[in-house]
């Protein structure tokens, strides 16, 4: 029988046409070799693939996990560095500032005082904030290992400090 002759029998005939088509299939955040492809092999990101497959990011992440495929951490890059094509590097003004603080640590400056002294500076955060806390002065520190910041070697500081004095040279804070 022709093609011709069966779509006109099928339309001439009181036959039934469902108006919809069901398609039993799985999403493909369910499907591990696709998961494994775009995210181990492409290297994309899981906010990419859920764009891509018109998802959620944490229905992508569940996927994942349900298959034991390793996730990635994206974390941002910390005071100092930046991330370049995927790539971790030094990020030079941010650099010079940490040297600066590390440098005032070491010559018995307080975490207060360095904190206030980048504030009155001028010198922008690393979000450009404008107001620096001695608890960032600290984590920069202790991330660096030059925190010295335990309270008998801040004594110690001070009592160098008042010793100083004493002998009638004044030093300044």
């Amino acid at each position: 029988m022709a093609p011709q002759k069966i779509v006109t029998q099928l339309f001439s005939s009181k036959l039934y046409l469902p108006d919809t088509i069901e398609f039993i299939c799985k999403p493909l955040y369910q499907d591990k070799s696709f998961l494994h492809h775009l995210y181990i092999e492409k290297g994309l990101t899981i906010e990419q693939i859920a764009a891509k497959i018109v998802s959620s990011k944490n229905a992508v992440r569940d996927g994942l996990l349900k298959f034991d495929i390793p996730i990635r951490e994206n974390k941002p890059p910390r005071f100092g560095e930046k991330k370049v094509k995927g790539e971790v590097k030094n990020k030079l003004s941010e650099k010079r500032i940490i040297e600066a603080i590390v440098d005032m640590r070491k010559k018995g400056m307080g975490l207060r005082m360095i904190a206030n002294m980048l504030t009155k500076m001028k010198v922008p955060t690393a979000k450009g904030g404008k107001k620096w806390y001695p608890e960032v002065i600290k984590r920069v520190l202790m991330r660096k290992g030059n925190y010295l910041g335990s309270h008998t070697e801040i004594s110690d500081v001070k009592l160098k400090i008042q010793h100083t004095k004493s002998n009638g040279i004044e030093m300044d804070r």
